[in-house]
């Protein structure tokens, strides 16, 4: 048998001189208990059920050290099965998912310690949390969009399975819960993907520079369209960031549970290099340079812009005046960097490169079937 570290706070088995014992240690001591077990498979499948009883005894404070010497007496020997062992009560969802988030949140980023936080609040809201009742967990949450529930149930399978191997239940109730959710057809990637064309980008760059009350934001839609960066890889970025030849992009600006803030890296990379062309530099010679540490686009009070309120007051205010641009969302800013790079001609590794992205979702997403194509000859 192969030798590991065990977990904390759980019973392991192994071999010693050809029989099978069990360890673990309590209070900071070492304890073994001989199973008088010979090592066969059979025997050492004996051995785990007796290591996962003994690991609950010991998780829910049942474990008597003073009772050590009737511990053994009841665990040696081959006719004992997992039967005739007490039954310990499961422990419920809750308490489970308290104890699965202690290991869990160690040195999580604040967006996914907020998912796990989204999870507890909609634990604490079911009327039953008897993880021996899988079935009116799954009942109380179907009323749930498709696409919470499955969010859910992923979280309830992956502390069921962390409680599975830690001794605390002896099967998983959520095994495959997740998958059976079916989620509603989902808009396909020529609807989901609508950039703007170069004729309307210009526009809306001209219309923010035009506009009395928005004005102040046009450098930054005009940026956005130039590089393809995130909005929220944008909104942290520091004069000291811009350098004469590329932008270095290495923060980011996420919503968390206690608020937006600031965190060192990006969504998929540590760092990201942007290099300054002719376009991009016109926007930034025209700008006011402040100390390394200040914003390149701070919001007209210069602190950080609220992304959301960007969007629903100058992006829809402004848009709203070029009646024949169709409306879309902001993030399309960045789409239709990628589409123009790609309708030149741009290798998708480059594009890929400077948006932080995979090659495979450069191809997948923007490389689609255009007129100007012709069959080659072969």
């Amino acid at each position: 048998m192969p030798k590991r570290r065990a977990e904390r706070g759980t019973v392991q088995f192994n071999n010693c001189n050809g029989s099978l014992r069990l360890l673990w240690t309590y209070q900071g001591e070492r304890y073994s208990l001989a199973l008088g077990l010979r090592n066969t498979p059979y025997h050492q499948k004996l051995a785990n059920d007796r290591a996962l009883w003994l690991t609950r005894e010991i998780q829910y404070g049942r474990f008597n050290l003073e009772k050590l010497d009737q511990y053994r007496e009841f665990l040696r020997g081959e006719n004992v099965s997992l039967s005739e062992l007490p039954t310990v009560k499961a422990p419920p969802l809750s308490q489970l998912w308290q104890q699965y988030l202690e290991v869990r949140n160690l040195g999580k980023s604040p967006s996914t310690i907020r998912q796990y936080n989204w999870v507890t609040r909609h634990i604490d809201r079911l009327p039953t949390k008897d993880t021996r009742q899988p079935q009116a967990i799954l009942d109380a949450i179907a009323k749930l969009s498709p696409d919470v529930q499955k969010r859910l149930l992923t979280q309830f399978c992956a502390c069921a399975k962390w409680a599975q191997k830690s001794g605390l239940l002896t099967d998983n109730p959520f095994l495959g819960a997740a998958a059976a959710v079916k989620l509603p057809q989902r808009g396909t990637v020529e609807d989901e993907i609508h950039p703007f064309s170069r004729a309307e980008r210009d526009q809306i760059i001209q219309a923010f520079r035009n506009d009395l009350h928005y004005q102040h934001y046009a450098n930054l839609v005009a940026f956005l369209f130039f590089t393809g960066a995130r909005p929220s890889e944008v909104v942290p970025l520091q004069w000291g960031h811009v350098k004469a030849n590329y932008i270095l992009f290495e923060k980011s600006r996420v919503d968390t549970v206690t608020g937006y803030q600031t965190k060192q890296g990006l969504k998929t990379q540590n760092c990201r290099r942007f290099p300054v062309n002719e376009q991009l530099r016109a926007i930034l010679v025209g700008m006011e340079r402040s100390d390394d540490e200040s914003l390149v686009f701070p919001s007209v009070k210069g602190t950080y812009i609220q992304w959301n309120n960007f969007t629903n007051r100058a992006w829809k205010s402004v848009l709203s005046k070029l009646p024949e641009i169709e409306y879309r969302n902001p993030y399309q800013m960045r789409h239709s960097f990628v589409s123009h790079c790609r309708s030149l001609n741009v290798p998708s590794i480059q594009v890929a490169e400077w948006i932080g992205n995979s090659v495979e979702m450069v191809d997948r997403v923007y490389a689609q079937v255009t007129e100007s194509h012709s069959v080659p000859l072969l």
